[in-house]
């Protein structure tokens, strides 16, 4: 069955029509989300995978810190609230150089797993983000690919500003750059009937300028962005990965090479502005936001 795309009326990001239940939503979180059966999406986040492509994983948290450290006031502490940190190995990077924080994560099997490492974590349903589980507030919140989740996300972001944040304080997110011209290229070259569409464990399709736009509307400047490799280039080369799973880890190993080769030849900041430059003309699998919150905003 199709489920209707539509813009948001009071926001302009694309989002599914309805848009689920918090039921639906929680159920989802609870049962579905680590599970690694379907053939069309993903999930980088389940335990397994964050062993099998620790490489890969260790790059982009490095590439996280580095956005951090770039864009936040010169003298800020840095303390971090990782929302939806899954089995907290984003945290653990982040305490293995010095910066404290701790997790928010629905599924309770991530905030075990998060404990044996040493770290601090909370089981939160998904649908009470409005208020921290700490009363003392910290200077960064990341969300990494869950804003596509929520049912709500400008009132989350709205909360993270008023209730978690420090005053001037920061989010980075990443979240999927869905409806790219590659992607959309891709699905009209090989009929691929926008295989990035999946309800409900995606609700809503950001694309740089929809976050903007977002984060403007709640109460934030966005400061940097950066994409990461556009996959998509591969289906444009008649890579067909879609639907094949064999295939798809083919082509993701061949990105984790592109990057280990620039890493070795200290070429990482030419990456980073590679990828700079790919957020800039709207291309890349995923786009990588970091916001500061307005101190002028009640």
């Amino acid at each position: 069955m199709t489920v209707p795309i539509i813009r948001d009326p009071e926001y302009g990001y694309l989002r599914i029509d309805p848009v689920p239940s918090a039921e639906e939503v929680d159920r989802y979180y609870r049962e579905e989300f680590y599970s690694r059966s379907r053939a069309n999406y993903e999930n980088d986040s389940d335990l397994e995978n964050m062993r099998e492509e620790a490489e890969y994983h260790r790059r982009t948290y490095s590439d996280f810190l580095s956005i951090i450290r770039r864009g936040v006031q010169t003298g800020t502490v840095l303390t971090v609230a990782d929302v939806g940190c899954g089995y907290g190995y984003w945290l653990k990077y982040l305490a293995d150089h010095g910066v404290k924080g701790y997790g928010v994560e629905p599924v309770s099997e991530g905030i075990a797993h998060l404990r044996t490492l040493g770290l601090e974590g909370h089981c939160l349903p998904i649908e009470a983000l409005a208020h921290p589980p700490e009363a003392k507030r910290v200077s960064v919140v990341t969300l990494i690919n869950v804003l596509e989740h929520l049912r709500e996300p400008a009132k989350v972001l709205q909360a993270f500003r008023r209730n978690w944040l420090e005053p001037g304080g920061y989010v980075l997110l990443r979240v999927p750059n869905e409806f790219n011209v590659l992607q959309v290229t891709a699905d009209q070259a090989h009929d691929l009937k926008q295989w990035w569409v999946v309800p409900p464990q995606h609700i809503n399709y950001f694309s740089r300028q929809s976050l903007q736009a977002l984060f403007a509307a709640c109460g934030y400047d966005v400061i940097d962005a950066m994409a990461t490799f556009p996959l998509e280039m591969f289906l444009l080369m008649d890579t067909v990965y879609i639907g094949n799973p064999k295939l798809g880890k083919e082509i993701h190993r061949k990105r984790v090479a592109f990057e280990r080769h620039l890493e070795a030849a200290d070429l990482t900041d030419f990456r980073h502005k590679l990828y700079r430059d790919f957020a800039e003309i709207g291309i890349g699998r995923e786009i990588i936001v970091l916001a500061k919150a307005r101190a002028d905003v009640t």
